[in-house]
């Protein structure tokens, strides 16, 4: 396995249980994976309608979707990034989001967060 682990980071020997429950239900959902790959892939904060269009892009219902359809699927996404999906990775140090720029920016847990969940595709 070429990605970190438990034994080898020394992060992970830090995290009490409760920091090691946070982070995995921060990770349980697909569309936070993509906020986390994103931030790394960019390489510099974005806002949350950016990252609303970038998670669209990967999940959405595809090119020949109807641009009505789109339209509504980003602002839905972008609504649920703002209100759930970005508080959680904020609260478990994945991300760092500013409310009042409304933009996410990568921590220190960020890329070795999306390392490790490369290691695992």
């Amino acid at each position: 396995m070429n990605g970190p682990t438990a034994t080898n980071s020394p992060e992970a020997t830090e995290l009490d249980a409760d920091e090691w429950n946070e982070l995995f239900d921060a990770l349980a959902v697909d569309r936070r994976r993509t906020v986390l790959l994103e931030l790394v892939e960019r390489g510099a904060p974005l806002s949350v309608d950016a990252l609303a269009e970038a998670v669209f892009e990967r999940h959405g219902p595809g090119a020949d979707a109807p641009h009505a359809e789109s339209t509504a699927g980003i602002e839905r996404l972008r609504i649920e990034l703002y209100h759930v999906d970005l508080p959680k990775l904020a609260a478990a140090d994945l991300v760092a989001f500013d409310e009042e720029t409304q933009r996410a920016s990568a921590t220190e847990r960020t890329a070795a967060s999306a390392e490790l969940l490369d290691g695992l595709r």
